[in-house]
């Protein structure tokens, strides 16, 4: 009687999880980067802190209209389906049939009064049959739910990777309008030159050297043109694929020149923890995870009796109206189980092929995780760099503003050739064009940091984060975070850079000929404050 039991206990813990999701990963309390924990939600429409309603505008059609959505969304579909036909399977499988046939028997091989006899018969059937694995209904539905949970989190991750793309198309247009008018800005300044150099050579000044120098320069500016010109098309083209349109449907909303966008609203930074709550590919991981469990117990209870319930109901008569009397009733009914006996290691060779995919799915769950908080880690150290370098690039372009000032005075004094002059120039257009780059890195990589963090897939309506997060104190106490000094740190520690209107290290007047770098090329430099309890600088991304 105990073995018994025990075997029926057995049995019935086939049909039980043991498994606890999410599975355990080390994930550590945070990042490289040393944080202060802050009490600020998660921003998941994090687009929105840029403050432009065209990319607020192109974000809203991508997540209505882009057609890779649709597919995940039919992935979906598919699905809730096969789960749909997976639960039918586990039901009776009830059929009806009716017949009418007219017959005569033969006299010659029947005796007596059927010899002979000619007559019809009305027959309505109903059969029903259900078959199956009592151990095995539990496991396959569950493996057929987590399918579905993993298959949204994989729309998720379309939707996720939908909305950075859009984002970083749309600074990279901005960026090409922005490279053009500095571009144009520039040939203008070249073409004052050049005529110049083209009035001095006349009265003998200068000779024709110079004049061909600034012709040169001239002409390698403006072929700079179309290149630029076909990165705006080439930007937009792109735009119009990503929000599902036909090519040319969007060029009176974008063919405008706008600034490369700036977000002017804290950077939050996740946990760890909540990066890996976050990330629709974990979360697709761990679902994933779970199916391939489940399958396993589904090749475990192979070993498990299958029960047959096989039953038909009906009515036969030779006359209609004897259809519904008692006489016409018939019915069948059996019951019946079938288990393996012998299968030549069948069944266990698939619980290996099962436990193996188990396996691999739970080194890709960690992979997965590993994954995540590496992504993260990149993107902020990608990030934390165009910080760092924003003011750098300022005290570049104003040491080159004066440089070209400097040669262009001499110049006019006849002090030194044009070389100088167009040197100046170059290095110049040079350093504007860096710090146009790095403007819309320190966006783009702003955008990759929050699609790495997992942040948007929620949608619109949903702005509700997962797990608390932690806003950023960088500390650079390491030396490898620098800016400009402030006047509430050391002259070692990282700083606000200066403003036009402080007098500080401002640029000086550009001369005539000078490319003026546009008026909304600025830096995103970070604040700095004291951290309190560890007395040190730390850096505040803002």
């Amino acid at each position: 009687m105990k073995k018994l039991f025990l075997t029926i206990s057995l049995i019935a813990l086939v049909g039980c999880n043991t498994t606890t999701y999410p599975p355990n990963a080390a994930v550590p309390a945070g990042w490289t980067a040393n944080a202060t924990v802050n009490d600020a939600v998660l921003q998941q429409r994090w687009w929105e802190q840029f403050n432009d309603p065209i990319l607020n505008q192109l974000i809203r059609t991508a997540d209505a209209q882009n057609l890779d959505l649709k597919i995940a969304a039919t992935r979906v579909r598919a699905a809730r389906a096969q789960l749909l036909s997976v639960e039918a399977s586990y039901l009776p499988n009830i059929t009806g049939a009716g017949s009418v046939s007219r017959a005569r028997t033969s006299s010659k091989t029947v005796r007596g009064q059927a010899a002979g006899f000619t007559g019809n018969l009305y027959d309505v059937e109903a059969d029903a049959t259900w078959e199956f694995n009592i151990f095995s209904i539990s496991p396959t539905i569950e493996a057929a739910k987590a399918t579905i949970k993993s298959v949204q989190e994989n729309q998720n991750g379309v939707l996720l990777s939908l909305l950075g793309e859009v984002a970083n198309n749309y600074i990279q247009l901005r960026l090409a309008q922005q490279s053009l008018a500095l571009t144009d800005q520039t040939i203008t300044a070249y073409q004052t030159a050049l005529d110049l150099a083209s009035a001095r050579e006349k009265v003998g000044l200068v000779s024709g050297l110079d004049t061909s120098r600034a012709q040169s320069a001239l002409e390698t500016q403006k072929a700079q043109r179309p290149v630029i010109t076909a990165q705006i098309t080439a930007a937009i083209r792109r735009m119009e694929v990503l929000l599902g349109q036909n090519p040319g449907m969007l060029d009176a909303q974008l063919t405008p020149p706008a600034a490369i966008p700036v977000a002017n609203s804290p950077l939050l930074l996740a946990t760890p923890a909540a990066v890996i709550a976050n990330r629709p590919d974990v979360r697709a991981a761990e679902q994933n995870l779970r199916a391939n469990n489940a399958t396993k117990r589904v090749a475990t209870a192979e070993y498990f009796p299958s029960i047959s319930l096989p039953a038909a109901f009906g009515w036969q008569a030779a006359r209609p109206k004897d259809m519904l009397s008692g006489g016409s009733l018939l019915w069948s009914l059996t019951a019946g189980a079938a288990a393996p006996i012998f299968d030549f290691g069948r069944i266990q060779s698939n619980i290996d092929l099962a436990d193996a995919n188990a396996q691999q799915a739970f080194f890709q769950y960690q992979q997965s995780v590993q994954g995540a908080l590496s992504d993260v880690e990149t993107a902020l150290s990608d990030y934390l760099s165009s910080v760092n370098r924003a003011p750098q690039l300022e005290r570049a372009v104003a040491a080159d503003q004066t440089t070209l000032q400097l040669s262009q005075e001499r110049y006019d004094r006849g002090l030194t050739n044009y070389l100088d002059v167009t040197t100046a120039q170059q290095a110049l257009y040079a350093e504007q064009q860096a710090q146009l780059q790095n403007q819309s890195d320190m966006a783009a990589r702003l955008v990759t940091l929050y699609k790495t963090m997992g942040g948007g897939w929620q949608g619109e309506s949903n702005t509700t984060p997962i797990t608390a997060p932690t806003a950023v104190n960088v500390s650079t106490n390491d030396g490898a975070l620098t800016a400009p000094v402030s006047q509430s740190v050391q002259s070692s520690g990282p700083v606000v850079p200066p403003t036009a209107s402080s007098g500080v290290n401002s640029a000086p007047a550009p001369a005539p000929n000078m490319a003026v770098l546009p008026t909304d090329i600025r830096s995103n430099a970070p604040h700095v404050k004291t951290d309190t309890n560890q007395n040190k600088p730390v850096m505040v991304i803002e």
